[in-house]
Parts: C-alpha cells; sequence; structure tokens
C-alpha cells in the first residue's frame, strides 16, 4: 500500500515542494483514485473560510474542532503536527462525515480536566552540583549557578545549561554534576567542550564539569541525543557495561532500563562500541545509518541498517514509528505522558502500526489518532490507560 508524508501535502500548498518530493507526490497521486479524491478534499477544504468549516471528513475533524477561531493558513500549519501521521490510503476508508464540529467541542468540553489535558512540561529537570546542591531548573527562568569548583553554570531559554570560564583539570580532580529529567521533561546542555546533549525524559547524565586531559567521559541512564565537538580527545558516553566511543559525531543512545537492549544510533560521523560483561569483551564500528544493540540478557551485541529519523525524532519533538508494535509504541508514550498501560487482550500488544505524532499535544489528541491507525479503543482515567478492542 502506498504511503506518503503529510509534510509534502503541505509543501505543495504552501508553495515551498522540491522537485523530488513533487514527483513523489505525483506518483502517490497516479497510484489510485482514491489518492487523488483525498487530496483534492485536502485542496478545497484549505482554500475554503473558517465560516465553511462545518462538515469536513471524519479524519480531520481532531484538527478541525481546534480551529473555530484561527484562519486556514494555521490550519495547514498544524497538520504538520497533528495529520502527518497516517497512511492515507488507510484514511480515505473512513470517510465518515460529521454534522458539526460544534457538537464535537460540546462533548469534549463535557470531559474531565485530567482525561482532556494531560499536558507534557518541557525544558524541566534538576541539576545537581558537585557540591551536593540542588537546583530545579523551569522554564522561562534565567539562572547563575557558581560551583564550587570555579565553574560558572548559566541556564537560558536558547540553549538550556552552558558551562563557562572552564580551565583543564587533571583527571584526579573531576569534579561531576548531574542532570535528571523526569517522565514528561526533557532538557538540553552544552558541556564543557562545547558538545550538546539533549536528554530524553525519564533520564540522567553525570558529567565531568571540566573534562580531564586524556578523555571525555559520560555517564547515561535513559535517553540522550549527542552532536560531539570533535577536539583530539575521545569522547565516551558509559551505560553500565557498554561504552560508546568517538571523536566527533551525532548520534543517539536509548538506554532506559525498562528496554531489552540498549541502543546506539549513528547520524554522522564514526562510533565504536564496546562491551564489558562478565568477562566477555567485544566492539563493534558504526557507520552513518548503522544502529548496534546490546542485549543485556542475552549478552549479544549486534548492529542493522535502519532510518535514523525514526529514533532521532524526538529531539525535534515527534513520535515516529514505522511497522512498530503497539506494545512499543505506548511504552514510549507511557514514559512521556507518565502513565500506565493495561491491555484487555495481550494479542493487541502486537498490532503493527506507522506513523507520526506530535509528542507536545494534549495526551486526549495522541490518543485519538492512535485509535484511528491502531483500531483499538483507548480509555484513560488519571494516569491509567487500558486498551481494548472496540
Amino acid at each position: 500500500m502506498q504511503k506518503i508524508d503529510w509534510e509534502i501535502i503541505y509543501r505543495k500548498v504552501n508553495g515551498s515542494i522540491s522537485k523530488q518530493d513533487e514527483i513523489k507526490l505525483e506518483n502517490w497521486l497516479q497510484g489510485s483514485e482514491s489518492h487523488r479524491d483525498y487530496y483534492q478534499k485536502v485542496i478545497q477544504f484549505y482554500e475554503k473560510s473558517e465560516e465553511e468549516l462545518q462538515e469536513v471528513p471524519d479524519h480531520l475533524d481532531q484538527f478541525i474542532s481546534r480551529l473555530q477561531t484561527k484562519r486556514r493558513r494555521l490550519f495547514i500549519d498544524r497538520v504538520q503536527s497533528y495529520a502527518a501521521v497516517i497512511m492515507l490510503p488507510l484514511l480515505v476508508a473512513t470517510g465518515v462525515f460529521l454534522k458539526s464540529t460544534i457538537e464535537k467541542n460540546e462533548q469534549l468540553a463535557k470531559l474531565t480536566k485530567s482525561q482532556l489535558e494531560m499536558p507534557v512540561i518541557k525544558n524541566q529537570a534538576v541539576l545537581i552540583t558537585s557540591n551536593g546542591e540542588t537546583h530545579e531548573l523551569k522554564a522561562d527562568e534565567f539562572l547563575q549557578i557558581n560551583d564550587q569548583s570555579g565553574v560558572v553554570i548559566r541556564r537560558n531559554n536558547e540553549s538550556g545549561l552552558k558551562y563557562e570560564n572552564i580551565a583543564s583539570v587533571a583527571n584526579e580532580q573531576l569534579a561531576y554534576n548531574t542532570l535528571k529529567t523526569a517522565k514528561g521533561g526533557e532538557y538540553q546542555l552544552e558541556l564543557a567542550d562545547g558538545t550538546m546533549v539533549h536528554l530524553n525524559c525519564d533520564s540522567e547524565l553525570k558529567y565531568p564539569v571540566a573534562f580531564g586531559a586524556d578523555e571525555r567521559r559520560v555517564q547515561l541512564k535513559g535517553e540522550a541525543y549527542f552532536d560531539v565537538r570533535k577536539n583530539g580527545k575521545p569522547f565516551i558516553v558509559q551505560v553500565d557495561d557498554m561504552a560508546v566511543k568517538v571523536l566527533g559525531t551525532k548520534f543517539n543512545v536509548m538506554a532506559y532500563q525498562d528496554e531489552e537492549s540498549v541502543q546506539t544510533t549513528l547520524v554522522s560521523g564514526k562510533v565504536r562500541v564496546f562491551v564489558n560483561a562478565e568477562g566477555k569483551s567485544e566492539s563493534l564500528d558504526l557507520s552513518p545509518g548503522k544502529q548496534s544493540g546490546w542485549n543485556k540478557s542475552l549478552g549479544i551485541l549486534s548492529s542493522r541498517e535502519v532510518d535514523v529519523n525514526l529514533y532521532t525524532s524526538w529531539v525535534d519533538g515527534y513520535f515516529r514509528f514505522e511497522n512498530q508494535k503497539l506494545e512499543d509504541l505506548m511504552k514510549t508514550i507511557s514514559r512521556w505522558y507518565d502513565v500506565k498501560i493495561l491491555y484487555q487482550q495481550s494479542a493487541l500488544k502486537g498490532k503493527r502500526l506507522t506513523g507520526k505524532l506530535y509528542r507536545f499535544d494534549n495526551f486526549s489528541v495522541i490518543t485519538e489518532m492512535i485509535e484511528k491507525i491502531s483500531g483499538v479503543k483507548i480509555e484513560h482515567t488519571e494516569q491509567t490507560i487500558l486498551i481494548s478492542n472496540k
């Protein structure tokens, strides 16, 4: 079944489509009459004014109910966030029309606040300095911390944490800071060497405020994206018995305790993955587009080719998944929104899904989209989700 990314349609309507995407769109349109019909509905909808937005395809209702007071251009902008998610031919098959978006809004208004909103908190973390002091890092707040090691730590909205006034120190003098994010939070920091780190939710990074003369080593729990500044010294990410060694590169490490394996996904440059566990030592080199997996229970280190965007899109604010099990997707969702997942039938865990979701949406929007593409029913009360057949 042919698929197309909603962003390609957006760029076409917005007049910014590339020649390559133009060819993809044309091939998709030629592939099916239903594709062409769907495309025409999108164009017609875009050209309508607010007053005409009374009857739209069911698969767009989650967008339209939020747009009664917005101009049509804003609709296309938000489509990237909400609608880029789905295999369009699947949605065409659901062409049921709403009688009124106002009725939809009235139904939504009856939901409790916990059911409807459940927002995530971006850019929030806790910093533990070398002398044990704890600092809450909140959005929209400038902060300067003078660490006892002589380092000045500044926090601002654009770059997160940044370490300044740093002098080289010997290895025995290393002073460490620890940055922790909760579920539903994330944070960025610039290390002493200029390396940029984007720390995902429910994660922890321990790092020297100033690196030693021989190497640059940090310790990770959870998930982080690294853009390493090249300076001649090896940069090492330590995860329990596994380590990733680089000089200058961009890569993602996912090492949550509830996952079967530790995944290292290389975007650019070159990395070497080392494992030293239970008396067994091995390593492998990764090139761009490759991902290593260290299976902690089986003690197996392997590599494969992947679409790196599926494993790094969280940095840009999206959940992306391709032929992924519902169980694995919901594990990511539960970690981000801090909810517990329950299944009425265990067979539902194996459903395969493909899509893209904007992860800073309210939880109700996310669950509605997952229901659309999976065919399951999702009920949630406060911090618990029940998944069952419709």
